[in-house]
């Protein structure tokens, strides 16, 4: 009987767009962080050539990797950006990330929405499990026994009425009143949702000062780049 040989592991480039800022970093063979992370602002007016340039950039400070997995704040197919809401740009509509920035690169390329990447990283695989992804703007992602089901996004700050739980929200209001407001957001999403887990991460998680509900967990900011080795383990994430 010969013997199976088991896929070999790779080193996966992770990059966790944001509203405000891009990072990176290499994810060694089980996953760990293995390089230092960058940051670069995410410029301004941002386009899908200007994305695509600053990936690529980014990717040169890399000494090897083998693929590449983009966590990124908008609606996310295959592989193919659908909507990114805080570009203000409708040239992001059906535009093949994954397969533009492979053809740059030439490695294999897998993109999600960055709420699904935090999720991918800290979800325990069983019931229903919601993340969110405190930033810019407010990201969310529905996994159901471990696999992703929905993500959705909002739109960048302008004004209460389109997202009242992002960063400019906050400072105008002030911390505690913002964090009211989250607060309830969970409330309001177990009732939407009959999630057992809730995992809060992105940049503004850290200013959540109050006790949070049993049901709920803070999760680090890196875990944004950190999900980037599992999506690659799990073949069935949009």
């Amino acid at each position: 009987m010969s013997a199976t040989r088991r896929p070999a592991r790779r080193y996966t480039l992770a990059f966790d767009v944001g509203g405000t800022n891009v990072k990176a970093a290499l994810l060694g063979k089980t996953g760990d962080q293995v390089s230092d992370r960058i940051k670069e602002p995410t410029p301004d007016g941002l386009t899908p050539g200007r994305l695509l340039a600053l990936l690529e950039r980014m990717a040169a400070h890399a000494p090897h990797y083998d693929r590449i997995a983009v966590g990124i704040p908008g609606i996310v197919h295959g592989d193919v950006v659908y909507s990114l809401p805080a570009s203000g740009s409708r040239a992001f509509k059906k535009f093949p990330l994954g397969a533009a920035l492979q053809e740059r690169l030439g490695v294999p390329v897998r993109v999600t929405n960055d709420a699904a990447m935090h999720g991918l990283a800290a979800i325990r695989g069983r019931d229903v499990e919601l993340v969110m992804t405190l930033g810019t703007g407010l990201g969310t992602a529905l996994f159901v026994d471990g696999r992703l089901s929905a993500h959705y996004q909002t739109l960048p700050d302008d004004g209460d009425s389109i997202s009242p739980y992002g960063d400019r929200v906050r400072q105008r209001i002030g911390r505690k009143r913002w964090e009211r407001r989250v607060h309830a957001l969970f409330e309001q999403l177990r009732i939407i949702t009959n999630y057992d887990h809730l995992y809060v991460g992105g940049g503004n998680a850290k200013r959540l000062e109050a006790p949070l509900p049993r049901y709920v967990t803070r999760i680090h900011n890196v875990a944004g780049l950190l999900g980037g080795h599992r999506l690659w383990e799990c073949g069935d994430v949009p």
